[in-house]
């Protein structure tokens, strides 16, 4: 996933899609769009951090 997908997914998840609409729209796997979306609601809370090793961009 590229940074400029994870950013789109997680737009329109605040937009109210759900990961499956994500998926298909980004050309995505599910999997994939909802690890993202959990790690940038655990950065956004403060219980995790964003390092670009292993971002599989």
């Amino acid at each position: 996933m590229t940074e400029t997908q994870a950013l789109a997914a997680l737009v329109l998840w605040r937009a109210g899609f759900d990961t499956a609409d994500i998926a298909g729209l980004l050309g995505l796997g599910e999997p994939l769009v909802a690890r993202t979306l959990s790690a940038a609601r655990a950065v956004a809370s403060g219980r995790g951090s964003v390092s670009a090793a292993g971002a599989g961009g």
